[in-house]
């Protein structure tokens, strides 16, 4: 891990045990949140009985004590979810902070109080490519891979004052059938809100013949409107090397 000095980056930590997070909350605080490694090490790969073991204990927000970073305390998360994949924020625009998810199977869940899911998706979100690979402790087939979740983002995108959720939607040629193969023919950023039963769909970005790797919610430049800015990687080719590129998009070029 490393620090900005004033004048350089300078390394303050090496060798950690946990996986690292920063997040917002709902009056837009950010907060450092952890979550310890559980995969074991052999002298050739990691040697798991499932994907679950890549994570040990619960997401805890995390403080800096001495020369090391320590828990302080749980963060209510369900038991089915990891560091990865989700937010907190005022995603019902109701004042309390509510965590929105992509799950194991890309269904996007929104839990309540206690953790209680109250609503979740037909439709599959997000979509990555990013992957732990692992061993089983039976290796008898290739090594496993554990895809990572995509980024999900609370905020106004539109200006009304209320809260969207924003993600990505790719879309998978192999339909999520096969464990290891991934290859995304389609892709979109999708735009909801909490109508106080669901998640309704409000709109999306023009669908492109790509992946879309990641988003983030910003100002724009020239007049501080919010705007959605996504990252698409294309290949046209098996023998090309992958291009990507930035898009943004703006809530006046919607479409439903």
């Amino acid at each position: 891990m490393l620090e900005w000095s004033g004048q350089r980056l300078r390394e303050i930590l090496t060798d950690s045990p946990w996986y690292y997070r920063v997040i917002g909350n709902r009056r837009g605080n950010l907060r450092l949140l952890g979550q310890k490694r559980g995969m074991t090490r052999s002298e050739t790969a990691f040697e798991l009985e499932g994907a679950r073991q890549l994570f040990s204990g619960p997401v805890t927000e995390l403080v800096w004590r001495g020369n090391r970073y320590e828990p302080a305390g749980p963060f209510p998360l369900s038991r089915e979810l990891n560091i990865f994949g989700f937010s907190a924020g005022d995603a019902r625009n109701d004042g309390s902070e509510t965590v929105v998810a992509v799950n194991r199977n890309d269904r996007l869940v929104v839990y309540g109080p206690g953790n209680n899911s109250l609503w979740r998706s037909r439709d599959r979100f997000g979509g990555s490519m990013t992957y732990f690979e692992y061993r089983t402790s039976t290796q008898f087939t290739a090594d496993e891979r554990y895809y990572l979740p995509q980024r999900v983002v609370i905020g106004d995108v539109d200006g009304d004052g209320r809260n969207e959720v924003m993600l990505v939607q790719n879309r998978d040629l192999a339909r999520n059938l096969t464990a290891r193969f991934r290859k995304f023919t389609h892709g979109q950023v999708a735009v909801l809100e909490w109508d106080g039963v669901a998640m309704n769909p409000e709109w999306h970005t023009r669908e492109v013949s790509d992946y879309v790797s990641d988003l983030t919610l910003l100002e724009w430049p020239a007049d501080g409107m919010p705007a959605v800015v996504y990252a698409v990687v294309t290949a046209s080719g098996l023998m090309e090397k992958p291009r990507s590129y930035l898009a943004a998009w703006r809530p006046e070029q919607q479409q439903l």
